[in-house]
């Protein structure tokens, strides 16, 4: 976890993606970054990631 500033939150998540099945679609790090306001979380958005559809892949 990581303070960008006041109002920001960047945090590494370690992504395991499966089928119903247990198939492994995805292991891997994603970045999300959260947005607070009044001490509650107001958006998360995923950030930092050259290619977003790497999170999906093989």
């Amino acid at each position: 976890m990581a303070e960008l500033d006041a109002n920001k939150i960047r945090v590494t998540v370690h992504q395991l993606v499966k089928t119903l099945q247990g198939e492994v679609l995805s292991d891997s790090e994603v970045l999300h970054v959260f947005t607070v306001k009044s001490g509650l979380i107001a958006a998360m958005d995923l950030g930092g990631e050259a290619d977003p559809s790497a999170a999906f892949a093989h």
